[in-house]
């Protein structure tokens, strides 16, 4: 009986139903109206055909009312919060140069972003893109964000594999034994999407202590850099020696830490990228007239040869004989040479924010630790002087210098030795070249990576400086297959590198 009622009550529960059933009563009524003033039996059609036509009525009508009963209730959207600033997204994707196979990733990084204000700021009228920061790779992206005048965020694509990694290495080897937190990461509510093949999400930084203000006004040391003065760049370098300070005096013999790898780990991009080094090179190399001869571009090839007076180390021959070959000797393993601390492992200019403090004072945080690690020190300084001398020093500037200019320079910076070991004394650039000396951005250039190297200096053991050579080594050969470097800035870290293995020696 119950099953019997149960479609009854679905049916007068919706308007079609109940007026359907009035307006059946009704003619129903009229039909026995018609027949009763009709007398005579023998003619009974027009009853009889209102009584037809109001059960067919209420068939179909009830039919219909049943259907729009049992169909699934369609629920009100809520509004979702615009997205203003998409032109960000556009020209930072664009400016990378995508390839044909890499056309979905726009749309994917959109989709992300929408999520992410569906999913954060369910309440918000709007998610505005603010700006984006530097960086090379295409499929990532990190952007300064805000909703509705609330405190802006940093939001950060990445896959989502890297987002877990750097959640747990930020959480395992700085929040767990550093009193500070510079930039802690956070993943906000958002889904996951496939994209080349693997699953990407977002990863967002809290930024203790700063006020709105600031955050609005956060930018990479990258920017801070080319539009700073010497003396203002040399000032936040300090600020951001500062911070990273309880990073790098961290010992590493902490019982929390495991024994850092040997060198021959700890650098194997130079193995692993190898080809695409390689590949960088000389497609570099085509783009500025082959200025180097081809034949020389192999590993088989020890000695390059620039001009008649001037040759140097092939450093994809000794890439292949010393990392490769595992030559290295005591550099890789002695612990006597170099000092081992909590690093960050990607430390670039694109991952350093600075804030400008109402009083002026410059703040300086960091972001992005999937590479953080126990490893020697002086390798977070050598990724940051290989991103000033290839990528912050004006392109323009690099170019005018030529080939031999950039030999020279590249020599300055690296002193000779008559030892076979190269000493700390080695680390500091010889004098700026008097004809370069009134070029103000050779000049501020050349207080910055003074100023890295001394820094770098309190961080070896001993008195070799070849640990920072080849922690250099490791941040310049990369530069060759970066995609936002001119082809002048992939020859000048060319020089640069095979002069280091000159300096290594082996």
């Amino acid at each position: 009986m119950q099953q019997l009622l149960s479609p009854i009550r679905k049916i007068f529960r919706t308007a079609v139903g109940r007026m359907a059933f009035i307006l059946f009563i009704l003619m129903m009524l009229a039909a026995l109206y018609l027949g009763l003033q009709g007398i005579n039996l023998l003619a009974p059609a027009p009853a009889l055909a209102v009584a037809i036509i109001a059960i067919a009525f209420l068939l179909l009508s009830l039919t219909i009312s049943y259907l729009a009963s049992s169909a699934p209730t369609q629920t009100t959207l809520p509004d979702q919060p615009a997205i203003i600033g998409l032109d960000y997204l556009f020209e930072r994707w664009q400016k990378l140069q995508p390839n044909a196979t890499e056309s979905s990733i726009l749309h994917k990084q959109f989709l992300l972003l929408q999520a992410v204000a569906q999913q954060q700021y369910p309440t918000a009228h709007h998610v505005e893109i603010l700006k984006y920061f530097s960086g090379s790779k295409l499929a990532s992206g990190t952007y300064l964000i805000q909703a509705n005048g609330q405190a802006p965020k940093v939001l950060k694509f990445d896959r989502a594999d890297n987002i877990q990694k750097e959640i747990n290495r930020y959480h395992d080897s700085v929040k767990l034994h550093l009193d500070f937190v510079a930039g802690e990461p956070f993943v906000p509510s958002a889904q996951q999407l496939q994209m080349q093949g693997e699953s990407w999400g977002t990863i967002a930084y809290k930024f203790i202590g700063n006020d709105q203000s600031e955050i609005v006004q956060l930018q990479t040391f990258a920017e801070y850099y080319q539009t700073s003065k010497r003396q203002q760049t040399l000032t936040a370098l300090a600020q951001i020696f500062r911070i990273m300070s309880p990073w790098w005096k961290y010992p590493a013999n902490n019982e929390h830490h495991a024994q850092a790898p040997d060198l021959y780990a700890e650098y194997d991009r130079l193995t692993r990228r190898y080809h695409q080094i390689k590949m960088g090179l000389i497609d570099a190399n085509h783009q500025i007239n082959d200025l180097l001869a081809h034949n020389q571009l192999s590993s088989s090839v020890e000695q390059i040869c620039l001009t008649e007076q001037w040759h140097m180390r092939n450093p994809l021959s000794w890439i292949r004989e010393n990392l490769m070959g595992q030559r290295l000797g005591e550099l890789a393993y002695d612990p006597g040479l170099r000092r081992d601390s909590i690093v960050h492992g990607d430390f670039h200019a694109g991952n350093i924010l600075m804030s400008q403090h109402h009083e002026q004072m410059t703040k300086a945080w960091v972001i992005d630790f999937p590479h953080t690690h126990v490893g020697p020190t002086v390798q977070d300084i050598a990724r940051l002087e290989a991103e000033v001398l290839f990528g912050l020093v004006e392109a323009t500037a690099v170019q005018q210098l030529g080939l031999e200019g950039l030999y020279t320079l590249g020599c300055a910076l690296l002193p000779m030795t008559g030892h076979k070991q190269p000493s700390l004394a080695c680390l500091l650039p010889d004098p700026l070249p008097t004809s370069w000396q009134e070029t103000a951005e050779l000049a501020k250039m050349w207080a910055v990576i003074k100023l890295m190297r001394q820094q770098a200096s309190t961080y070896l053991n001993g008195n070799d400086a070849r640990p920072y050579y080849l922690a250099l080594l490791h941040a310049t050969m990369p530069i060759l297959y970066y995609r936002d470097r001119t082809p002048w800035q992939k020859l000048f870290a060319f020089l640069t590198s095979g002069i280091l293995c000159e300096r290594l020696g082996q």
